[in-house]
């Protein structure tokens, strides 16, 4: 087996494991061995997913997303399934350009603030989870289309079924480190 030409087609051409083997008629575990012993990272799940993803043509991309769609679609996501993805969101958070202004704001208060912590199977832009407070900033046009305004209501409903104060900011940063400090201060003089 003609190893640098392994190598070559894996890690310059970008080949997949799978693709090489076909190509060579083996297995993919000899693949996977070869490159191995030739001291050649393997690619992970998500590393070789991307790959893949940027050498198809918009065309193939239409195609793959509707695929996906389609066998979704329809099918009931359960309660314990909607739980788990929001932990995931949690775990793997991202912050928008205002949401990590207010983030900063938060720490320079030193107020402690988890982003998109998990409540049931909805995240809230901010929590302080012991004294049960959410805090959702609310920027851009996109909280007033309908289907997030019921997204939104459904949200609060559930915060507050399960004794949580939930605080809307939309702009002004100083305003929220003074309310949420004296939340956290004196949790009974805020209704």
């Amino acid at each position: 087996m003609p190893i640098t030409e392994i190598v070559k087609l894996y890690t310059v051409e970008g080949w997949s494991e799978n693709r090489i083997a076909k190509h060579y008629g083996v297995s993919r575990n000899v693949i996977c061995i070869r490159l191995k012993r030739a001291g050649i990272k393997r690619r992970t799940q998500s590393e070789a997913e991307s790959l893949k993803w940027k050498q198809m043509s918009s065309e193939q991309r239409k195609r793959q997303v509707k695929s996906a769609h389609d066998s979704v679609r329809g099918r009931k996501k359960t309660h314990s399934f909607l739980m788990k993805r929001a932990k995931g969101v949690q775990a793997k958070y991202t912050l928008s350009g205002l949401e990590n202004k207010f983030f900063e704001a938060f720490k320079n208060a030193r107020i402690v603030v988890i982003p998109q912590y998990a409540v049931d199977v909805f995240n809230v832009d901010f929590a302080i989870p012991e004294r049960k407070i959410a805090i959702e900033i609310d920027g851009g046009n996109w909280h007033n289309c309908a289907s997030k305004v019921i997204q939104d209501k459904r949200k609060e409903k559930c915060l507050i079924a399960n004794g949580w104060r939930l605080f809307r900011f939309s702009k002004n940063v100083e305003h929220a480190v003074a309310l949420i400090k004296k939340a956290c201060g004196n949790p009974a003089s805020l209704s």
